[in-house]
């Protein structure tokens, strides 16, 4: 069967989203809400800028240590602290920084607020950027249409 991209083009589609539940963080959960975390699956663009995030961290480090060379360690460290990074910040822990910000549906997060996370609850903080990988991965869900039966069916794909 060939791709219909006609009908692709027309399908209603929105990002994927699950709720995580986050019981380490109920500390921080209002009256008895409970205490969850939701997250989507992110678009294409955004997997990107989670990716240049750890790109971003390799070329600082490469530029600071290019300053190391002779007298300009100083200032090759000054320029690390400037930039908010430091040898002991892994590539793949900045672009799960991003992933999870970008991805944070409710609570909507600040950088600053899912570095706090991961800092003081990583467990939870990889959880949620593994989730909002897993979702991505999955790609857009396509809204059902009821049919004359009241059932939820799929979209057409022919």
């Amino acid at each position: 069967m060939a791709f219909n991209a006609a009908a692709f083009a027309a399908a209603p589609l929105s990002h994927r989203q699950e709720t995580v539940p986050v019981p380490d963080l109920a500390p921080w959960f209002e009256g008895d809400a409970a205490p969850t975390w939701t997250v989507r699956g992110l678009t294409g663009n955004e997997l990107a800028k989670a990716d240049a995030a750890r790109d971003r961290l390799k070329r600082e480090a490469a530029l600071a240590a290019a300053l190391v060379s002779g007298s300009q360690r100083e200032v090759a460290e000054a320029v690390q602290e400037a930039l908010g990074r430091t040898d002991a910040t892994e590539p793949d822990f900045a672009r799960r920084l991003e992933l999870v910000t970008l991805g944070s549906v409710e609570p909507a997060c600040t950088l600053d607020t899912v570095v706090r996370l991961a800092e003081h609850f990583p467990v939870v903080f990889y959880q949620l950027s593994n989730k909002i990988l897993e979702l991505s991965g999955r790609g857009s869900d396509a809204e059902k249409k009821p049919s004359d039966s009241g059932d939820e069916t799929p979209p057409a794909t022919s």
